[in-house]
């Protein structure tokens, strides 16, 4: 556009302003930066989706029994851009029956599968109320691929799939993580 003129509620003027309301992009489209020479490894120009929003976290012994998460305490929220997922959250543990194993915290979106690990990432916990452990024994991470974030006991050399077992109901888990999605 060589020239600026008015248009309701904004100008253009070399680029856009818009004075108040709202801009609606059709679905499927969005702002799009590829007039930009692509970086190596770039695959994609298109700046398309935002979200926001809650979700109810469920917890998975990975390898048996069950968790319950409080009804009271149930909810965690995420902000998409793009393909860039952040979630946070405190949810409360009820109801443990038999659990063993890691402890899958569920996410929003699937994780992306980019390869050789590449969509892997891991995340920030804590869990109040945990009679046994040390907090410095938890670690948290997923894989690309999956739908969960994966809770453990012990260090970033040895980290051990028996965290569900230490649950006895009303442990606070609080996490926070950043992940790719399709």
């Amino acid at each position: 556009m060589s020239r600026a003129r008015d248009i309701s509620n904004g100008k253009f003027a070399n680029g856009i302003e818009l004075a108040d309301g709202d801009m609606t992009v059709a679905s499927g489209h969005g702002i799009n930066f590829s007039s930009n020479s692509n970086l190596s490894g770039m695959s994609g120009e298109l700046f398309e989706h935002y979200e926001e929003g809650t979700y109810t976290p469920t917890l998975t012994p990975s390898t048996g029994g069950s968790i319950g998460v409080n009804t009271s305490y149930d909810k965690a929220a995420y902000t998409k851009v793009g393909r860039v997922v952040h979630v946070t959250g405190s949810i409360v543990s009820d109801s443990p029956s038999s659990a063993t194993g890691a402890v899958g915290v569920s996410l929003p979106f699937s994780i992306v599968n980019l390869g050789d690990e590449a969509g892997d990432f891991a995340g920030s916990v804590t869990i109040s109320s945990l009679a046994s452990v040390n907090v410095a024994e938890l670690t948290a991470f997923a894989s690309e691929g999956g739908t969960t974030l994966d809770l453990h006991l012990g260090d970033n050399i040895n980290p051990q799939a028996d965290l569900a077992q230490e649950f006895s109901g009303n442990e606070t888990i609080h996490f926070g993580v950043t992940y790719f999605t399709t």
